[in-house]
């Protein structure tokens, strides 16, 4: 696909033929609208996973752009209707009103969603299961910001090979696990590996629900992380399990 109508096509029509697998290569830079919470959802109730490749084996070059146009002040979500994302050499970012607290300003997941080889200038929130290899993922937001936060609905995230830079922001941290906004928070598993912080603020990883979370954790780097060099974990105690 090489325009917004295109892949908006791709996301609806063939899933009304009730295929299972939806994949798009893309052969320019897009645009996909996104609304708060289920609003707008891609696939169909029979659609098991949806690929987008932002290079397609004709292309070696640069990766497309994939942006998420906010089309709510508050709460956007990249929804589908159960599917999977995956999201392949990619660039991703978000426009629209984006602009003030980190809950408007995020990439925010409310499906599964797999990232390879993707690069996001903008933070990340995962309401369901991620996983997420050879990622980068920078912010530069002005006000305080986690490049991911985790909401603990009893989901694993994965994280392999990234780099989580946010020296460049406000208070810029690494990955919060949170459960503000849960009505009823569940036991989240952290899976990270062979990942390089940078950020401005502790720490590396922050676990503040009071559900808890299992953190597994092997060749870390935290030599960036400016509060904390030592402990790539924190608990807030307000909210230890």
């Amino acid at each position: 696909v090489a325009t917004d109508a295109e892949l908006l096509a791709a996301l609806t029509t063939k899933a009304e033929d009730h295929i299972e697998h939806i994949v798009i290569n893309l052969n320019a830079d897009v645009t996909l609208d996104v609304a708060a919470n289920d609003a707008k959802l891609i696939g169909a109730s029979l659609t098991k996973d949806i690929t987008i490749n932002g290079i397609p084996a004709s292309r070696a070059a640069e990766p497309y752009t994939l942006t998420f146009n906010n089309t709510n002040s508050d709460w956007n979500h990249i929804a589908t209707k159960g599917a999977k994302l995956i999201l392949n050499n990619l660039k991703i970012t978000n426009s629209g009103k984006n602009n003030g607290p980190w809950n408007r300003h995020d990439i925010n997941f409310a499906c599964e969603v797999e990232m390879n080889y993707v690069v996001s200038d903008k933070a990340l929130a995962f309401k369901a299961g991620a996983t997420l290899k050879n990622t980068t993922i920078t912010e530069d937001n002005a006000s305080d910001v986690y490049a991911i936060w985790i909401q603990p609905n009893g989901q694993t995230v994965t994280l392999e090979n990234c780099n989580i830079e946010t020296t460049a922001a406000t208070d810029g941290r690494g990955i919060k696990i949170d459960e503000q906004y849960v009505d009823s928070p569940a036991k989240v598993v952290l899976n990270v590996s062979n990942t390089t912080f940078k950020t401005e603020e502790k720490a590396a990883i922050l676990v503040k629900s009071k559900a808890g979370a299992e953190v597994n954790a092997s060749n870390l780097d935290i030599a960036g992380v400016a509060a904390d060099t030592v402990y790539a974990v924190w608990v807030d105690e307000d909210a230890a399990a």
